[in-house]
């Protein structure tokens, strides 16, 4: 199983795109502030999506969507709710899309959430909604062919460069201040 394909529609600097993903490798190039950690952010933000969805056992999602709380993505670089979506309407309001589409083998799954803002509310929590509930039904039926629970079924793993780790660390520090 692999990720086929992203879409992106009300994101911080994006407005929309699509990404198609190969099956094997893919690699993200391009030049200084044009969208490559945005893309990656959003994939993590699905995943929190995802994630928060699952029911305690793995084996299935909750029927009704479950909000997301603005303290739950500290891994992306926004400080203020607002700052993840790329417009905001009348009354401080705004959503995005997210979905993924999956293919295994013969398969595909289009996993899709719509994250809304709280108009009233700032930095406190987001609406999450499914886009076709029937899409994560059916791909909740994986866990039986693969033998591993909903939360274990996608994982993503994020590094972060070297300028990011604290600066207290003992390797850094000047041996003389140690």
């Amino acid at each position: 199983m692999h990720i086929s394909q992203l879409m992106i529609k009300n994101y911080k600097s994006i407005a929309r795109i699509t990404i198609e993903f190969d099956s094997k490798f893919n690699v993200l190039i391009g030049r200084n502030n044009v969208g490559k950690t945005t893309i990656i952010e959003a994939m993590l933000l699905w995943k929190k999506c995802y994630d928060i969805n699952v029911v305690s056992k793995g084996k299935k999602f909750y029927s009704v969507s479950k909000n997301l709380n603005f303290a739950d993505i500290e891994s992306l670089r926004v400080s203020d709710d607002k700052d993840v979506f790329h417009t905001l309407s009348g009354n401080n309001k705004a959503e995005l899309e997210l979905v993924m589409r999956f293919s295994d083998e013969d398969e595909n799954y289009k996993l899709g959430f719509k994250v809304t803002k709280a108009g009233h509310i700032n930095n406190a929590y987001f609406q999450i909604s499914y886009l076709c509930p029937e899409e994560f039904t059916r791909f909740a039926s994986l866990t039986e062919k693969y033998g591993k629970s909903l939360r274990n079924l996608i994982m993503f793993t994020e590094t972060r460069p070297i300028s990011k780790i604290l600066s207290f660390e003992p390797y850094i520090l000047d041996s003389r201040e140690v």
